[in-house]
């Protein structure tokens, strides 16, 4: 895809241990992307691109399916007299529909420079619906001189079947060579004389018939038509399905790097990644997201879908984000098609931030003596030490701590139970993190057993309980004996 655009590359999978922001990153890398990154109120401007379709956010598990991401029949209540009812409908997923507002994007751009305005296949197949209610009238055509042409049929192959009124016999307007026409003549006042100019571009025919039709789409297009293309309107007021059914006629063999770059971006946030099925979930898509594989690419590549029947790809203004929890990934790990597809970036703990978002709060606590970055290092370098470190502590937990109860409400909510799942049943690792001011521990007396038991004594060695000291209990000091 020489050329293109560099984010178009991109395929951005956001690693990291709980609690280091990159919910917080990724919605500023998805702003960034859409071109929203400098407004002020990230969050709710994060939601209004939600709502418009320019960004999706899902999040996997182990339900989500394909029928979910791509398109899938849905149970659906149909009510009939009764009240009652149900009905099965082929549902558009979360990554086909926004698939399609991107193409639809791509196709605002592309149907500017087109005059006099969009492609002949979708303009032709507008005109033909119109006319589905003319069928049978004697007025549906009028020709140079003013005959009137009744329309008899639309065919299968979308040919018109038309009668002049003073004609014996019935003729056919091809849709192929009726483009032809369209795109030799600007305008229909070009084609003198009308026998000899027609002829000339598609050989012998009624020429009467094709410029009494070739009239009346010209005139469909500037009027009724011409509407669907204004660029004023092509994001606020068409339906979804309006633009899903203009961008599957649509010819995007004019696509270039200056149109990908013109267009509207889009992104898709997948948070938690790893926790999905991939291989089930992304299907023919694994190799469609690649950059010469999506439309317009060097080696473009379309999938037929196997519900609905239709041909799929993936536009070129789409940006994927891929967002894990480096502590979960022995949950389901990550598929190798998929990960080789993505360039990953880690956020670790940094307690830079501490100091920069939270530095009120830092600041007090340093007064009464503790060190919140200090702290969290030591904490982290302990438990790199005893597990590894995809499993420490995020800097995010320790941004909202304004004073000392909320340090030990951190400690107590968040900070404790997420060591306990580490090291589940293994207190002394957590003491080891954190001293002996949280967590107790003395040897085991035989006393405690029954007496029938006393020969397990052996078996009990000097066995150590461990308990977790009371929060009441903790003291000022007690936070700085963890790193001093």
């Amino acid at each position: 895809m020489a050329g293109f655009p560099e984010w178009v590359a991109d395929f951005t999978g956001i690693s990291s241990p709980p609690g280091t922001g990159k919910t917080y990153a990724t919605i500023d890398r998805a702003l960034g992307i859409v071109g929203s990154s400098a407004v002020e109120d990230k969050g709710a401007a994060f939601n209004e691109l939600i709502r418009l379709g320019r960004i999706s956010f899902i999040t996997f598990h182990q339900s989500f399916s394909y029928e979910d991401f791509i398109e899938g029949i849905k149970p659906a209540l149909d009510k009939d007299e009764t009240g009652k009812g149900l009905c099965y409908t082929l549902e558009d997923g979360v990554f086909k529909t926004i698939c399609i507002n991107a193409k639809f994007a791509l196709y605002s751009v592309l149907s500017e420079k087109k005059v006099p305005g969009l492609g002949y296949n979708e303009l032709f197949d507008a005109f033909v619906s119109d006319l589905k209610s003319k069928i049978g009238t004697e007025a549906a055509f009028t020709s140079k001189n003013g005959g009137k042409i009744s329309l008899k049929k639309i065919s299968s192959n979308m040919n018109l079947i038309v009668k002049p009124e003073d004609a014996s016999r019935a003729y056919t307007v091809s849709r192929n060579r009726l483009e032809k026409l369209y795109d030799a003549f600007q305008s229909i006042d070009e084609i003198k004389p009308i026998d000899k100019s027609i002829r000339s571009i598609i050989g012998g025919s009624n020429s009467t018939c094709y410029w009494a039709v070739l009239d009346q789409l010209k005139k469909f297009e500037s009027s009724s038509f011409q509407k669907i293309a204004s660029t004023d309107s092509i994001t606020e007021d068409l339906e979804y399905e309006e633009k899903k059914k203009l961008v599957e006629n649509f010819d995007f063999k004019n696509l270039d790097a200056e149109t990908i770059e013109k267009a509207d971006k889009f992104a898709v946030v997948i948070d938690e990644i790893n926790r999905g099925n991939i291989a089930k979930i992304f299907g023919e898509l694994i190799t469609l997201i690649e950059n010469d594989k999506r439309l317009g690419g060097q080696n473009h590549l379309t999938a037929l879908l196997p519900y609905s029947k239709q041909s799929f790809d993936v536009p070129p203004n789409l940006y994927i984000i891929g967002t894990m929890n480096t502590a979960d990934r022995s949950v389901e790990a990550l598929d190798t098609a998929l990960r080789r597809r993505f360039s990953f970036e880690e956020f670790m703990p940094d307690t830079s931030v501490i100091r920069e978002i939270n530095a009120d709060g830092y600041n007090a606590l340093i007064e009464e003596g503790i060190d919140l970055c200090q702290m969290l290092e030591t904490i982290n370098n302990r438990i790199k030490l005893l597990y590894d470190r995809d499993h420490t502590i995020g800097h995010s937990f320790f941004l909202k701590v304004k004073e000392f109860e909320d340090l030990v409400r951190v400690f107590r909510d968040c900070i404790i139970p997420l060591l306990q799942e580490y090291f589940f049943s293994d207190w002394s690792k957590i003491q080891a993190v954190l001293g002996d001011q949280f967590i107790a521990g003395g040897e085991a007396k035989v006393t405690a057993l029954h007496k029938s038991q006393k020969d397990l004594q052996e078996d009990i060695g000097e066995k150590i309980i461990y308990q977790l000291n009371p929060c009441s209990s903790w003291s000022k000091d007690s936070f700085k004996s963890i790193y001093e």
